[in-house]
């Protein structure tokens, strides 16, 4: 082999200098692999000219060959020209023959382009020799050569007519099926894509009709394979997956899109079985698009209901397949939510823009009321089995997945919401999801694997995730305008076991969530391993993706949301045994509560759910980073989204130790000593003018927090100052009587509902000036109560305590209206499920105030006085009155009490609890008094003990009273009937039992509840003992019997 130097051979190399000493060992292996990489070198160089070598021997010889038949073609052409021009047709052997030259010299040029045509020209006149030629590999090459003539139309100023007329001459006899088989695989609808995008104008609203006549041309070009595609087979196959690469997947062009889909959809012979058979026979080779999407939607919604049963379901899966890219994509970067929408907008490129205008037509289509019904019918007329509701439920998971609103705005959404078969047998679908056989031969639950914290292969994933996301994310839609007879009454959507076996099986998924989305340990094992558990068809163990990421936190916030919504109506209904909610969570232990509070201020943000274990830097330990575990964020999680999955005492106790952890900064030591000393709050009170006094001495501008020890000092109605010091007594009293004050309906800052419970006053401000300032303070004045964990009887309705918490928002549905206004609820109620005319009622958009004696009209929404209450609007009519009684009245109240109570105590700790808690929480259990308990922290003075004979006679009385009697003999010593919600050990001060004398046998006992100190004077025996405590606590007098 000759090299490109001329050297034939390698040249010796002479060493002149005479052969050197011995070289060492490390010298001669580097030489060695420097030659034997040369010579490696030299060879691949050798082997790489003579593949050139042979590349451009073969080029050239291909060129001679080709000029030699193509001057053989001329010269042939030029000898018969007088029989190619005749009438008569010539001989097909010579007409053959040039094709078949032409087919091997084609080079596109203008020459060669004057021979097609000029062939072209010859077959077109004389139909036997089309038909001589039908189906032979010559005619199909120039049908190849007239579809690249016609796919560079762009390129120049060619005529088109002839070769496009012998496409549709050729395509439209018996041997159509022979040239498309070879066209269609070499692009052929990819050319006639180019030549509809450069032969027909860009179009800006649909059209049926041809807007310019070679756009008719085209059509017909692609129409004469669709037809063939009519009948199944290979050739079918392959034609309709070709168009469906060309035309419905890639992005679209204005002509495809406002033309040529809407012509083949109106025209109603395009194989629409056929096309979306292959569609899902090849789904890996045509990933899902926004185009593709639309495209189904364009070609199928107008001929959805002509199709039998099995189309209308393939449809539906294809519907779900093409919009899995609706999903959001998961990113390990965190989004920064204060940028705007005109700042994304601005970022977006036009094709960005064009796809998000393209994917807003598809879904207005999909959410056409035609179509939706048409899904609608598809899936109740489906069999079980079919598989129809797990499409459409996927359908629905993508479109949920893709905006927080969906379920508001789209037709199809907010239908299936409301369909109660459809959720029912949706959550069929979801119990019925469960793992294949193992080896042992039995199958597991599905939602039993993710309730154990167990991740899911990418197919059970699949199965289990989008029915169990679109169930939650509809039925908590639903539970919203869902009647309580219709959740627990005679016809319940779900039976009343199943629903409760239902809020069991997801409070397990959600706790099994929170495990998989902070994991104690990364999960690894060998490959070898691996490998073993697949071939058993076990998975292994793996680090969790981000495809997998974005589905389990789209469940997370799914089941979390219905979840809400189960123990709201729970809370109000009870119809989930006790301890329900909390079975399943370990307990918070008492040592363990105390690493909790100091965990709750974390900032959850830092930690990402589903980004694998929880882990620090060596910069983050370096600089003394508390260490927070994945069992930490788990807890602090579960305790910030779903706090009633631990028990209502453990929470108490929670709540308290962050109170009492507050307290240690905001009260100073020396405050129990010495008056001024610290930050301690120091008032006079008038006791005539208790609330006037508090709200002056007491608001922001002369106290800016109410957290630090307030000493009280009483001043009596002549001015004087009451005697005694306060150690904690006074104040007791002092607030208890405050809030009393404030929350009296007769001072006119709140009302009471039929059931005699409080609510602020719709029209407080017709009564007091600056009525927000007042509620602010009252606000306060609760906060500091429950600060000092003093219990009040106070009892609030069952809304504002709702309106309080507003852990999703601050106003609350209808279905707490049945504790503001039972008779108004009760008609609402009858007006959704009226049968008749509702407009016969003569109702509009208003409601009737009464402001202190006058009526007035109060519009519902604007303009609601001159729109009548009828059949289409009675339900938002229902939904309106009960929102303004419930929200709109009284908004800016609940509002101005709701700061002044976070002022004090952060909403963040009180939203711990539910509305029943919270009440719980100000007044106290309404339980039985614990005798038992209340003597084991009981204390003693004047001479009192616990083996004293009057004690012992006084607890033997107290324990035979009745239940009534017991809450009457608390209220009397510690001016509240509940006993505190831990125990009478939370008791504060504790009581004490004072001896008041053996001389005043007479006399009834009495109290000093501000100490909760009962004098107990010492009787001779137990019935008289008796006599005089049941008269005492029931006349209901305290203080001004001492």
């Amino acid at each position: 082999m000759y090299s490109f130097e001329g050297q034939f051979r390698r040249r010796p190399q002479v060493r002149l200098g005479g052969a050197s000493g011995a070289e060492r060992r490390e010298q001669a292996i580097q030489r060695a692999q420097l030659e034997r990489s040369r010579r490696a070198q030299t060879e691949r160089h050798q082997l790489c000219a003579g593949r050139l070598q042979a590349f451009v021997r073969g080029c050239l010889g291909r060129a001679r060959l080709r000029r030699r038949l193509r001057e053989a073609f001329d010269a042939e052409w030029t000898a018969e020209r007088a029989a190619l021009s005749a009438a008569a047709a010539p001989d097909a052997s010579l007409v053959r023959r040039l094709a078949a030259r032409l087919c091997w010299f084609y080079r596109a040029d203008e020459e060669d382009w004057r021979r097609l045509v000029a062939l072209c020209q010859l077959l077109l006149r004389h139909a036997p020799l089309r038909d001589a030629l039908a189906g032979s590999y010559p005619l199909s090459r120039l049908l190849l050569f007239c579809v690249q003539s016609l796919g560079g139309a762009a390129d120049g100023g060619r005529s088109l007519a002839v070769p496009q007329r012998l496409l549709e001459v050729s395509l439209d006899g018996a041997a159509a099926a022979a040239h498309l088989q070879y066209l269609v695989p070499r692009s052929y609808f990819g050319h006639m894509r180019r030549l509809l995008e450069a032969r027909v104008p860009p179009l800006e609203e649909d059209a049926v009709q041809a807007p310019v006549p070679q756009a008719a041309a085209v059509l017909l070009l692609l129409q004469q394979p669709l037809r063939l595609a009519q009948r199944p087979g290979p050739l079918s196959d392959v034609i309709l997956a070709e168009f469906a690469g060309c035309f419905l997947q890639p992005r679209f062009s204005s002509q495809v899109r406002h033309w040529l889909l809407p012509a083949l959809a109106a025209d109603g012979t395009f194989p629409l079985a056929r096309c979306l058979q292959v569609l899902s026979a090849r789904r890996q080779q045509l990933p899902p698009s926004t185009w593709l999407l639309f495209s189904l939607l364009a070609l199928g919604r107008d001929a959805l209901d002509a199709q039998p049963a099995e189309v209308r379901l393939l449809y539906l899966e294809l519907l779900d397949w093409a919009s899995a890219h609706l999903r959001p994509r998961w990113s390990s970067e965190r989004v920064d939510e204060d940028d705007s929408d005109d700042e994304m907008a601005a970022a977006e490129s036009p094709e960005q823009r064009q796809e998000a205008d393209t994917l807003e037509e598809a879904l207005a289509v999909l959410d056409r009321p035609a179509h939706v019904q048409a899904l609608r019918r598809l899936v109740d007329d489906a069999a079980p089995e079919s598989g129809a509701v797990r499409a459409l439920c996927g359908l629905c998971y993508h479109l949920i997945s893709r905006e927080r609103l969906a379920l508001h705005k789209y037709r199809l959404l907010y239908t299936l919401a409301f369909s109660k078969s459809f959720l029912r047998r949706l959550w069929a679908v979801v119990e019925q999801c469960s793992s294949p056989a193992s080896l042992f031969g039995e199958r597991r639950s599905l939602l039993q694997t993710v309730a154990a914290g167990t991740d899911l292969p990418a197919d059970e994933r699949e199965r289990l995730v989008p029915p169990l996301a679109a169930f939650c994310a509809l039925f908590a839609h639903m539970l919203v305008t869902l009647q309580d007879g219709e959740l627990v009454g005679a016809a319940p959507l779900f039976p009343l076991p199943q629903l409760v076996a239902m809020s069991a099986a997801l409070r397990d998924v959600y706790l099994g969530l929170v495990q998989l989305a902070y994991p104690d340990l990364q999960p690894s094992v060998s490959s070898t391993y691996s490998s073993a558990l697949r071939s058993v068809g076990v998975p292994a163990a793996r680090p969790t993706d981000g495809e997998a990421a974005a589905h389990w936190t789209s469940l997370l916030r799914s089941v979390n949301a219905l979840l809400w919504q189960l123990q709201s109506r729970d809370a109000r209904l009870a119809f989930c045994p006790p301890g329900h909610w909390s079975e399943r969570t370990q307990p918070l232990t008492a040592e363990r509560i105390p690493e909790v509070v100091a965990l709750f201020k974390a900032d959850l943000q830092a930690f990402r759910p589903f980004a694998g274990p929880v882990r620090y830097s060596r910069d983050e330990l370096e600089a003394g980073s508390p260490i927070v575990s994945s069992r930490d964020v788990r807890m602090m999680l579960l305790l910030r989204q779903l706090p009633f999955v631990f028990s209502f005492p453990q929470r108490v106790q929670l709540f308290q130790e962050l109170i009492r952890q507050d307290k240690h900064g905001a009260q100073s030591e020396l405050d129990h000593f010495m008056a001024g000393a610290g930050n301690a709050i120091n008032c006079n009170i008038r006791r005539n003018y208790i609330y006037e006094d508090a709200f002056e001495k007491l608001s922001p501008d002369n106290e800016p927090s109410l957290k630090p020890r307030m000493r009280v000092k009483m001043v009596n109605a002549k001015g004087l100052d009451e005697a005694g010091i306060d150690g904690g007594g006074i104040f007791r009293e002092f607030l208890s009587e405050l809030l009393k004050t404030a929350f009296d309906p007769n001072r006119g800052f709140f009302r009471t509902t039929n059931n005699n419970q409080l609510y602020p006053n719709p029209q407080v401000e017709l009564l007091v000036e600056r009525p927000l300032d007042h509620y602010f303070f009252i606000g306060r004045v609760l906060g500091k109560a429950m600060y000092e964990q003093m219990l009040v009887e106070l009892p609030l309705a069952a809304f504002f305590l709702t309106k309080l918490l507003g852990r999703h928002s601050d106003s609350v549905d209808i279905h707490y209206l049945d504790s503001l206004d039972p008779v108004m609820y009760k008609n609402l109620l009858y007006l959704t499920t009226y049968d008749g005319d509702v407009s016969e009622l003569g109702l509009d958009f208003t409601v009737n105030v009464t402001e202190l004696g006058e009526s007035r009209i109060e519009e519902l929404k604007p303009g609601g006085a001159g729109v009548a209450v009828t059949n289409a609007n009675h339900i938002e009519y229902v939904h309106l009155v009960a929102d303004f009684k419930l929200n709109r009245q009284i908004q800016r109240q609940c509002a101005a009490l709701r700061r002044g109570l976070a002022d004090v105590i952060p909403l963040e700790w009180l939203q711990l609890f539910d509305h029943r808690e919270l009440q719980t929480l100000i007044s106290g259990a309404a339980i039985p008094v614990d005798v038992a308990d209340l003597r084991a922290h009981t204390k003693y003075s004047g001479g009192y003990s616990d083996d004293h004979p009057v004690i012992e006679t006084f607890w033997r009385v107290a324990a035979g009273l009745t239940d009534r009697q017991k809450t009457q003999l608390l209220k009397f010593v510690t001016s509240c009937s509940r006993p505190p919600l831990l125990g009478f050990r939370e008791l504060y001060p504790p009581l004490c039992i004072h001896s008041a004398g053996a001389d005043d046998a007479d006399r009834l006992p009495s109290a000093s509840t501000c100490m909760n100190l009962l004098k107990l004077p010492e009787y001779r025996d137990e019935e008289t003992l008796r006599s005089k405590l049941c008269y005492a606590i029931e006349s209901e007098a305290g203080f001004e019997l001492s």
